[in-house]
């Protein structure tokens, strides 16, 4: 008889042959499995094949451990999950639910893996990190820290989520891609290549953020919107809709860039009142826009007739109207045509009067 603190006090129980441990008599654990003489196994556990419980690890419930899996240190595999293959959970890490950790995944510190999750392959989740739901983590990726995945996202390749970062809904991380800080990555926004979501961001809707894009700070990139290469968007900007910025493109401060605008090349768009408008406008390459400058639109030199350019201009300005919460004191809007690289830009600005 032995209490395994469970609440259901002595119950009939053995030392295993092979390790000397606690096994309940209605848990099943192979004679080729070895079980430390501090580890515990009971409920309706099964544990088999060359599997190892030791230290002061426990499995209970209807969890299986098998294969060449190991269980130790303080570990905790319990309710249905499984263990198995050459995976490890250690430390004070705990696996439940339905989970299951395989192959040569590692699961360790104060990590918890539960729900329907599956980490697999050659991942690791550890420190304090937690992942649920449906969700899959798998090849060489890291999930560490305070980081959550959870609901159906997946992290693959040798993607790290990591600091107190959460990856939800049907969102992907994958190849070198890390997410990192306060970030939130959710719906079915995808970071990937060796791109890099930072600082309290946020990729959310069907958004895509690669290459080596960078997205930090209080960014927010969403809806179908599209950034890569080595463009930047930080600050308090915005990029959404079906807008893309790519290219050594820069997107930062409060700049709003959506529709279907497009900001690429060496462009940098910057400040508290930048818009792009209408939807379809552009910033081509090397096209600074600064904080005092309102919005912008690229106009094809050669293709528009100048009447049709004028009725832009007027309506560019309406747009540019609608967006002003109130005009500066001292200051007036004006318009100033820049021609460069095949392109004319309408550049709304502030000139002191």
């Amino acid at each position: 008889m032995f209490d395994f603190n469970d609440g259901k006090g002595l119950v009939p129980a053995h030392q295993h042959p092979n390790g000397g441990g606690w096994v309940a008599d209605t848990a099943s654990v192979a004679v080729s499995v070895y079980v430390g003489p501090q580890a515990q196994v009971w409920g309706h556990a099964r544990v088999w094949g060359k599997a190892l419980v030791y230290d002061q690890a426990r499995v209970w419930g209807k969890a299986l451990v098998y294969d060449q899996a190991r269980v130790y240190d303080q570990a905790r595999v319990y309710d249905q999950a499984q263990v198995s293959g050459e995976a490890r959970v250690y430390d004070q890490a705990q696996v439940y639910g339905r989970a299951r950790v395989r192959d040569q995944a590692k699961v360790y510190g104060e990590a918890k893996v539960s729900g329907y999750a599956w980490v697999y392959y050659r991942a690791q989740v550890y420190g304090e990190a937690k992942v649920s739901g449906y969700a899959r983590v798998r090849d060489h990726a890291l999930v560490s820290g305070y980081a959550r995945v959870y609901g159906e996202a997946q992290v693959w390749g040798k993607a790290r989520v990591y600091d107190e970062s959460q990856v939800f809904g049907h969102a992907r991380v994958y190849d070198e891609a890390q997410v990192s800080g306060l970030t939130l990555v959710c719906g079915e926004a995808q970071v990937y290549g060796e791109a890099k979501v930072s600082g309290e961001a946020q990729v959310y809707g069907e958004a895509k953020v690669w290459g080596q894009a960078q997205v930090s700070d209080q960014a927010a990139v969403y809806g179908k919107a599209l950034v890569w290469d080595q463009a930047r968007v930080s600050g308090q900007a915005q990029v959404s809709d079906q807008a893309q910025v790519w290219g050594y493109a820069q997107v930062w401060g409060r700049a709003r860039v959506s529709g279907l605008d497009r900001v690429s090349g060496l462009s940098k768009m910057a400040g508290g009142s930048a818009h792009l408008e209408p939807p379809a406008a552009s910033i081509s390459p090397a096209t600074e826009i600064w904080e005092e400058q309102v919005c912008s639109q690229v106009l094809t030199e050669g293709d528009i007739p100048t009447s049709v350019l004028r009725a832009k201009v007027d309506l560019g300005e309406a747009r540019v109207r609608r967006v002003l919460q109130a005009w500066p004191y001292g200051q007036v809007l004006k318009r100033k045509l820049i021609h460069k690289g095949g392109a004319t830009v309408l550049v709304w600005y502030w000139e002191d009067q």
